[in-house]
């Protein structure tokens, strides 16, 4: 198979609130991470809160890719916009636009987790909601969110030439909100749609029966395995997997769908657990 998982052919072919801020920081204005935070408390549906393991939150509030944590600030790429969204602002992209969050030593992770309120459109085309991947690469690591034109949530890991895939048990009805949460990583790679763990159809194939979906891997996103490893930078709003390693730009963007309160976490959590 390719040593890429060919998602820019898939996308050429087709697959059949309002909450409130923290604080700010100074002229900033800068979403603060509280003092403490009651781990024991569940995490509800737009819940801003921030807690040690919280790398990243975009809650799009600013209009911007401003990280709540204030250590990774995304750029707002041409094409991307705020506009209302379940959580108060969110964002929406068209054409190449995204936001752009630069590769780090932190997102080398070994186990982590990415959750997202997700407004859906109805399905046009293939839909990057998250995305740390490359195109032609045999490394270990890439990382993809997607919505199919079926409105089917798709989830990647690639190790070597060989890919990983979870997928939503039905498609996503367009108009309806949802929270998207991904683990990855030890125990395995786990999709839930609104707390619910997906179960995985083995129906679901991409362009061969090679890309359907199977069973999951314990893989992180780190450079553990196959060189060289992941060293991308994170797209919200569109996909990087069309693009060479290490590269910019994105393709596939929500064209009408728009996510809120990103968050990526280190480790692995379920639905509601804060830590």
């Amino acid at each position: 198979m390719e040593p890429s998982w060919a998602w820019a052919a898939m996308a050429v072919i087709g697959l059949s609130g309002g909450c409130g801020r923290l604080g700010f920081e100074g002229d900033a204005e800068r979403d603060a991470a509280p003092a403490d935070v009651d781990a024991a408390a569940p995490l509800a549906r737009c819940d801003p809160r921030l807690t040690p393991t919280t790398l990243a939150m975009y809650t799009f509030d600013r209009g911007d890719g401003t990280d709540a944590t204030g250590a990774h600030d995304g750029s707002w790429e041409p094409g991307a916009a705020s506009v209302a969204g379940p959580c108060g602002a969110a964002l929406a992209t068209t054409g190449t636009g995204h936001v752009a969050v630069a590769d780090d030593p932190a997102w080398q992770l070994a186990a982590g987790t990415v959750d997202l309120e997700l407004t859906v459109a109805a399905g046009a085309m293939l839909r990057g909601l998250i995305t740390r991947d490359a195109s032609g690469e045999l490394g270990d690591g890439h990382f993809s969110i997607v919505l199919s034109e079926e409105n089917i949530l798709v989830v990647r890991l690639q190790r070597g030439g060989t890919n990983y895939l979870r997928c939503g048990d039905l498609p996503l009805v367009a108009g309806a909100t949802h929270h998207v949460a991904v683990a990855f990583g030890a125990p395995n790679l786990t999709l839930w749609v609104d707390g619910v763990e997906q179960l995985q159809r083995l129906d679901y194939h991409f362009i061969t029966d090679e890309f359907s979906c199977q069973a999951a891997i314990d893989l992180g996103i780190d450079d553990a395995g196959t060189a060289p490893g992941n060293h991308n930078q994170w797209v919200l709003g569109g996909a990087n997997f069309d693009q060479v390693d290490g590269g910019a730009g994105a393709t596939n963007p929500l064209d009408g769908s728009v996510v809120d309160h990103v968050r990526i976490r280190r480790g692995w959590h379920p639905p509601g657990a804060f830590e």
